[in-house]
């Protein structure tokens, strides 16, 4: 490790540890679906049920019932198994937070790309990262399965070897088990591996490739046996009905006959006496009225999506400092239900050293992603490589659309720094990237 570099991790590492004690001597250290992920726990230790809520006389709702995978909340359980105390999470996700930091300089180092320090500067303004490291909150576990996936995924494209195609499966499955955003990459994953297995004649590519694909099916097959729906998460329709509908329909309609309608399509599933009946319902009225819109709620979900590479994270600043924890105060509440005016007066609103960070996020962020951007004008790159660092962070805003934000970018923030850092490199050397092995 060079001495430029130690002079990165020192000051990162100070900030992990000042978060730390503020979670510690605040004791905020939950978020809006934090208790969720806690009952969870619980229930899984206490009970064996993935309920992401209470249980009344052992039965749970099949909307709760399968609503969070149960990934994160096994590692939260086994803390609370053997009594250790809360904090004890954080000091976990404070190390895996410094774990993805060094693999993100490890994958620029099996790239052999430059711009190390440059990488290392920009995940220092990264000020979400130390917030939810001293949250509950499952958004720093995915990024380390988004890491370890591009990781092993590139080892196998330079090495060819079968062991690392099947650790990237591995590590896939356990991102779908950690947030439901991360199944659909099963089906991407599959056709890509597939196509290279019957053009190298590879079978056990072919084997590697389908593998999260059919634990993916066999999940959704699990959710169906338990709720008679299938399904992999309770939070698609959720989000499909209570935000993609109701956030678009709030712009377009107004809010009363919003509300009206949304009334009427809860009304109608109440008519159904099965789980099934009911979502295939909701899902059906939904997707019609977004349907009839297409290409006005294609552009309403695009710029959502885009909107959160450039959201400055009010709600996780807010809630870790303690100062509010409604839905209705959020950035994003503010921005669908009131427009860009309120949303910026929102913005204006608190305490002095929190308006300062959120600026300095914003112009952190602003700088990240026309950097990132910038990597496509960087020549000598690898086919494989620009897709990794272009697709997963376009792939994360258009899976999440309108309700995009900083916490659901959070995941794929070393992947962004990566690119941006390689763009920024040639910018200053103001030469193309050279193919050789100088790491910084």
């Amino acid at each position: 490790m060079k001495t430029r570099e130690i002079r990165w991790y020192i000051p990162i590492v100070l900030l992990h540890f000042c978060a730390f004690l503020f979670a510690i001597i605040a004791g905020n250290i939950h978020m809006a679906d934090s208790v969720e992920y806690l009952v969870q726990a619980e229930n899984l230790y206490q009970h064996g049920s993935r309920c992401s809520a209470p249980l009344s006389n052992g039965y749970c709702d099949p909307i709760h019932l399968t609503k969070r995978p149960p990934l994160y909340s096994l590692f939260l359980g086994a803390i609370l198994w053997v009594g250790a105390p809360l904090f004890t999470l954080l000091i976990f996700q404070n190390l895996l937070s410094l774990f993805n930091i060094f693999m993100m300089v490890r994958i620029m180092r099996e790239w052999k790309v430059e711009g190390i320090s440059i990488a290392l500067g920009l995940s220092l303004f990264n000020l979400t990262q130390y917030i939810y490291a001293n949250v509950i909150m499952s958004e720093l576990l995915l990024q380390t399965w988004l890491l370890l996936l591009v990781f092993f995924i590139s080892k196998y494209f330079t090495s060819l070897r079968i062991y690392f195609l099947g650790l990237a499966a591995l590590v896939l499955v356990f991102a779908m088990l950690t947030k439901p955003v991360a199944y659909p990459l099963t089906a991407l994953f599959a056709a890509l591996f597939l196509w290279k297995a019957f053009n190298y004649r590879r079978p056990l590519v072919a084997l590697w490739a389908v593998i999260p694909l059919l634990i993916m099916v066999a999940y959704s097959s699990w959710n169906e046996k338990q709720t008679g729906y299938r399904h992999f998460s309770s939070i698609q329709n959720i989000n499909l009905v209570d935000y993609n509908t109701n956030f678009f329909l709030r712009s377009t309609i107004g809010i009363e006959q919003t509300d009206s309608t949304l009334r009427e399509i809860y009304y109608g599933a109440t008519h159904f006496d099965s789980f099934s009946e009911e979502q295939e319902y909701l899902r059906q009225q939904s997707t019609g009225i977004l349907r009839n819109h297409f290409i006005s709620y294609g552009w309403w979900h695009l710029r959502g999506a885009l909107r959160g590479f450039f959201d400055p994270g009010r709600f996780d600043f807010y809630n870790f400092a303690d100062k509010e924890g409604k839905i209705e105060d959020g950035l994003l509440y503010k921005l669908n239900e009131e427009g860009p005016v309120a949303a910026l007066n929102h913005l204006l609103k608190g305490p002095t050293l929190l308006i300062f960070l959120l600026f300095l996020t914003l112009l952190f962020k602003s700088l990240l992603v026309f950097s990132w951007l910038g990597v496509l004008l960087v020549k000598k790159l690898p086919t494989y490589q620009l897709a990794l660092i272009i697709f997963l962070p376009l792939y994360i805003a258009l899976a999440t659309g309108p309700l995009n934000a900083s916490r659901f970018m959070l995941p794929i923030m070393p992947i962004l720094v990566i690119g941006a850092a390689i763009s920024l490199n040639q910018f200053f050397n103001r030469n193309w990237l050279p193919a050789n092995t100088n790491n910084d």
